[in-house]
C-alpha cells in the first residue's frame, strides 16, 4: 500500500472515529492493548512520561499468548488506536536514551472499560 493511500485511509478512520465509529478495531486484540497501556498523563515524579513501548507490548503479548507477536503488528495497531483517538504517543526518557512509548487517552480508557464490562456481562 502506498504512503498517500495509507494516509488517506487513516484520515477516513479518524473522521469515522470522531462520530464514535470503532468498527476499525480488532476485537479482542485492540481492547487488550488498551488495557495494557498506562493512562494518559502518567509520569514518574512529575518529571518523566511513563508509557509502553511497542517492543515491550510485543514481548508481553507473546508471553501471554504463547506465540510470537511481531512488533510490526503491535506498531500498526497502535497507529490505528492513535487515529481512533484511543492512544497517544509520548516521548520516553529512560537510561539517558529517548524513545517513543504509548499511553491510552481518557477516551481510550472509557472504551476499554466499556468493552471489559460487556465481556463480563456476557460471561455471567
Amino acid at each position: 500500500m502506498s504512503a498517500p493511500r495509507k494516509k488517506a485511509e487513516y484520515k477516513r478512520v479518524a473522521e469515522r472515529a470522531k462520530e464514535g465509529d470503532l468498527s476499525g478495531l480488532i476485537e479482542p486484540f485492540d481492547y487488550l492493548l488498551l488495557e495494557a497501556l498506562p493512562d494518559e498523563g502518567t509520569n514518574v515524579g512529575g518529571l518523566y512520561q511513563v508509557g509502553s513501548t511497542v517492543r515491550q507490548l510485543a514481548k508481553d503479548f507473546s508471553k501471554m499468548s504463547g506465540e510470537p507477536i511481531s512488533t510490526t503488528l503491535i506498531a500498526s495497531r497502535m497507529v490505528s488506536l492513535k487515529y481512533h483517538k484511543l492512544a497517544r504517543g509520548v516521548k520516553l526518557v529512560s537510561q539517558n536514551r529517548g524513545g517513543n512509548a504509548w499511553q491510552r487517552t481518557v477516551y481510550g480508557k472509557e472504551v476499554a472499560e466499556q468493552w471489559r464490562a460487556s465481556q463480563t456481562s456476557t460471561e455471567a
